[in-house]
């Protein structure tokens, strides 16, 4: 994918109808009161930068290929640029690991799982949104071919 203004605001946007989607919520999972987050490919980092100020008490961290996060986050926000197909070296586990919009970006989804859940502490959650590539219909008027 391209790396220019009109993608960035497509994410952007594409966050903001995923947010109304989902009622207002950025996290699904029942995560009660999570310390510590990771943000795998924050892309322009708007939802790490929205959970950074619904939730000050949050460390929120997100990683991604390219620097086109913004400067000027909360406090309780940060971003590394980082391959989360590499080998993860954090220093400590997360309560959650977050990510989505990745489906076409992850070449060894087997290794990311289990790097995500190794990462987690226990009792803690890791959550993937994403879209599902395979076209179909409920009514199946959509063929096979």
């Amino acid at each position: 994918m391209p790396n220019d203004e009109e993608e960035l605001d497509r994410l952007d946007l594409t966050h903001q109808k995923l947010r109304i989607l989902l009622g207002n919520k950025l996290l699904l999972c029942p995560a009660p009161n999570p310390k510590r987050i990771l943000d795998i490919g924050t892309g322009t980092g708007i939802w790490a930068i929205e959970y950074g100020d619904d939730h000050p008490d949050t460390e929120i961290l997100g990683t991604d290929l390219s620097p086109t996060q913004p400067s000027w986050v909360p406090p309780n926000v940060k971003f590394e640029v980082d391959d989360a197909e590499e080998p993860w070296t954090f220093q400590e586990k997360f309560d959650v690991v977050h990510a989505r919009y990745l489906a076409a970006a992850i070449v060894d989804w087997p290794r990311l799982m289990r790097q995500a859940f190794e990462f987690t502490k226990p009792g803690g959650w890791a959550e993937f949104q994403d879209y599902d590539l395979l076209y179909y219909s409920e009514d199946g008027t959509l063929g096979d071919d």
